[in-house]
């Protein structure tokens, strides 16, 4: 019960999680460099 509230919440914050992603290669990028 618990796996497929959190996979419907993974799918509702889709484009959040894809903007943390892109912000978090983004900062390890400019850590490293």
């Amino acid at each position: 019960m618990q796996l497929l509230w959190l996979s419907l919440v993974v799918m509702r914050c889709q484009p959040l999680r894809r903007a943390l992603a892109a912000y978090w290669r983004i900062c390890s990028f400019s850590c490293t460099s």
